[in-house]
């Protein structure tokens, strides 16, 4: 679904699209969809469960 969307936002704007997410998604994007991501960001350990996720979220974004 992140690929998706981050090929239909390229269709809208000239900015750079991101991903941040755990090891293992990480990991898929650099090796399948490396071309649709301009940046790629680890998500922290402390931030990948439950209502954390989304502070995790933000602090990843670049």
């Amino acid at each position: 679904m992140a690929v998706d969307m981050a090929l239909s936002l390229r269709d809208h704007t000239e900015y750079p699209i991101a991903l941040a997410a755990d090891d293992f998604i990480i990991d898929l994007a650099k090796n399948k969809y490396r071309s649709v991501f301009d940046h790629m960001t680890l998500l922290p350990l402390r931030f990948r469960e439950g209502r954390a996720l989304k502070y995790g979220a933000a602090e990843a974004s670049p």
